[in-house]
């Protein structure tokens, strides 16, 4: 209706890393990482729909087993002002008790320092490490 406000859901883009020819790592078993990943994705957007009522509007990209661009998903994320972006990928590790996250969280963001510290501790309540040797390449969009 005229003079109302939309009621607009956050927008979330999610980037399930690797797909098509490119595997990321494979397991001793076979396993490869680009599976483990759209799989974890599509988990997301299906609980969204069946615990959340699709409170979260969720675009993934890519939805299936392709390969794209890597500069893509955060170009969507951008074109889509998401208010989340979340690339999803999992690393291998030589130690069998290795466990843990990564993130990338915009670090002149007044939030930044509780974001960091919220995903180590509360979320996961493990001890804190903070590394910043990222990769070079990696794309992350950030915009205000």
């Amino acid at each position: 209706m005229f003079g109302q406000e939309r009621n607009q859901k956050p927008i979330v883009n999610i980037d399930p890393g690797h797909g098509g020819f490119d595997t990321g790592a494979i397991s001793i078993k076979g396993l490869k990482k680009k599976d483990v990943v759209i799989n974890i994705a599509k988990e997301v957007v299906r609980l969204n729909r069946e615990l959340f009522s699709d409170s979260l509007e969720i675009y993934l990209y890519p939805y299936s087993d392709t390969l794209i661009s890597l500069g893509d998903p955060t170009k969507l994320a951008k074109a889509l002002r998401a208010d989340v972006f979340v690339t999803i990928h999992c690393n291998q590790a030589v130690r069998k008790a290795a466990q843990g996250i990564e993130d990338f969280i915009k670090q002149d963001d007044a939030l930044s320092e509780y974001f960091w510290l919220s995903n180590s501790q509360l979320v996961l309540n493990m001890p804190v490490f903070k590394y910043s040797g990222k990769l070079p390449n990696a794309q992350v969009p950030f915009w205000n």
